[in-house]
């Protein structure tokens, strides 16, 4: 950010939008804090705007929960947030797909994107999560993200980079604050970019973040329980780069863990409700559905055109019941000693429980430390 190709961007007295989405990214209020005081330093004048599609139910009032719900509010960070779902047409992509583009955004001298860079839970390409994809899904509100999912995910890898490159033709895209996170969940890099890099700057830091992933290593799985899941946690509410399923099938070149059966026990605070990924899984407890704010969930999964992802599981009025249930319904599997591990969630993975099969499978493994 102090770097001079950066700073010299910021004119004083411009009004500079800063997009910020709905991830669970660590230390996400502080780093919107310090761009916005390297901004104000250089006699700007930040604003935030939400940058998160659909989400929030797809209403303005929801997206400004979101934030709030995570540090990002005025009185607290010193920058005032606008929002809105209002959105301007500002080209179309070479195939002929229209590009929207959030209209407090598109009136600023300039846009700030902040976002991290990580696999995709539901596409492979060049460009996955990240700058890019904030963009032409963020940015470009309910009717931006609704529009863009029609083309369908298998279309992503060359749809993302396409519309970005409209935005950086288009828009006033100054620059990218890109965000890595190691595998335990940890700030691992964070590079300003100029908007004319991100292009070439994105794939190579997507490479760094996939080598970063957390991962279980358990080679084979009866039950997978998982305690919570939501958008905070993954886009996908649980991360389908560690589960190896997507709602399609199987995960396509996964080298992790073959998992029969996913119970769910709760969904995340900070997903306001948003239960989107629940129907990745097999079985949930009843006090988890209690927590689902359908409107919520539908919204976002009508938008991302991928009604499965909204699907509700077999509901167990217990944990218990749901294990006894989950175990049942696996095949070849010895019933009196089944294979299961409980995680927190697709996120954090540095501490895992395992059942005693697995206990023993795997304490010769040296990269596991067995508390």
């Amino acid at each position: 950010m102090t770097t001079p190709e950066i700073i010299t961007l910021i004119k004083p007295g411009s009004r500079i939008a800063i997009a910020v989405g709905s991830r669970g990214i660590r230390n996400l209020s502080t780093i919107v804090r310090a761009v916005g005081n390297c901004i104000k330093k250089a006699n700007g004048i930040p604003f935030i705007v939400p940058a998160m599609g659909s989400h929030g139910g797809g209403t303005t009032d929801g997206q400004k929960q979101i934030l709030a719900s995570m540090g990002i509010v005025e009185d607290l960070i010193g920058i005032p947030v606008l929002a809105t779902m209002d959105v301007i047409q500002i080209g179309q992509t070479d195939d002929g797909v229209p590009v929207y583009m959030d209209k407090n955004a598109y009136q600023a001298d300039m846009i700030v994107l902040i976002n991290r860079i990580k696999p995709h839970t539901d596409f492979i390409g060049d460009f996955e999560s990240g700058l890019c994809k904030m963009m032409a899904i963020g940015l470009g509100k309910h009717i931006g993200c609704s529009r863009l999912h029609q083309e369908g995910f298998e279309n992503f890898h060359n749809l993302i980079p396409s519309v970005a490159k409209v935005f950086l033709k288009k828009a006033n895209i100054g620059f990218g604050v890109a965000i890595l996170e190691n595998a335990y969940d940890q700030t691992y890099q964070i590079k300003a970019i100029k908007a004319n890099k991100i292009m070439t700057e994105e794939p190579k830091l997507l490479k760094k973040a996939k080598q970063l992933m957390p991962r279980i290593m358990v080679p084979e799985i009866d039950v997978l329980i998982i305690e919570k899941i939501g958008k905070d946690i993954s886009g996908a509410g649980m991360d389908t780069n560690i589960i190896g399923r997507t709602t399609k099938g199987p995960m396509l070149g996964f080298n992790g863990p073959t998992i029969q059966q996913i119970i769910i026990l709760d969904l995340t605070y900070a997903s306001h409700g948003n239960a989107c990924g629940v129907g990745l899984a097999n079985f949930i407890t009843k006090s988890m559905y209690d927590k689902i704010d359908h409107v919520s969930t539908y919204a976002n999964v009508i938008a991302s055109g991928n009604p499965n992802a909204g699907r509700i599981p077999v509901i167990m009025n217990t944990e218990k019941e749901a294990i006894v249930a989950a175990t049942r319904c696996c095949s070849q599997i010895d019933i009196t000693n089944p294979r299961i591990v409980r995680i927190l969630d697709t996120l954090h993975l540095e501490t895992i429980w395992v059942s005693e099969k697995i206990y023993n499978e795997i304490n010769s493994n040296t990269q596991i430390e067995l508390c």
